[in-house]
């Protein structure tokens, strides 16, 4: 019989931590889109703007399961992001770089969630997962294009910002 789940404490935890990390990752992209835009990346600045908006709706995902689920989430302190950065290609390589990160975290907390048979959270952080690989999908093309446009940053702002479009 199942009665109403209401997470560990240790289970809200984790999932606060998780939003914690989707935040971060909101102002990471925030940092890199202003530099981009002080830096007239404005295309590239454009397609930022829309990564942090995305991991807003992330770490919403957490918090809507937490409320519903009877555990009020606490905010964190979030970290502050690097700010200053060498160049548009050295921005995408921490994009990539950050996304592994996530992946790497996300998978770790699915299985943490998976070994305490708590189903519910498990299912969250599968949401999560499911996500990253999209994140990681994004992260490689951008890595491509990078590559491809290694000799003209401009073009490569340019193709960026067309993809903001999308």
């Amino acid at each position: 019989m199942i009665t109403m789940y209401k997470p560990s404490e240790a289970m809200c935890e984790l999932i606060t931590r998780r939003i914690n990390e989707e935040e971060y990752s909101s102002r990471l992209y925030h940092a890199m889109h202003l530099w981009m835009d002080d830096n007239a990346y404005f295309g590239s600045s454009k397609l930022y703007h829309i990564f942090e908006q995305e991991e807003l709706t992330h770490a919403q995902w957490g918090i809507d399961f937490l409320l519903q689920t009877g555990c009020c989430p606490v905010p964190l302190a979030i970290q502050q992001p690097p700010y200053e950065f060498e160049g548009l290609p050295a921005i995408i390589q921490l994009t990539w770089e950050h996304e592994q990160k996530i992946s790497q975290s996300c998978h770790d907390m699915a299985m943490i969630a998976f070994k305490s048979g708590d189903l519910y959270a498990y299912g969250l952080f599968q949401k999560y997962i499911n996500e990253q690989v999209e994140e990681l999908g994004k992260a490689n093309d951008l890595l491509k294009l990078a590559t491809l446009y290694r000799t003209d940053i401009h073009l490569l702002d340019e193709r960026l910002g067309k993809m903001a479009k999308k």
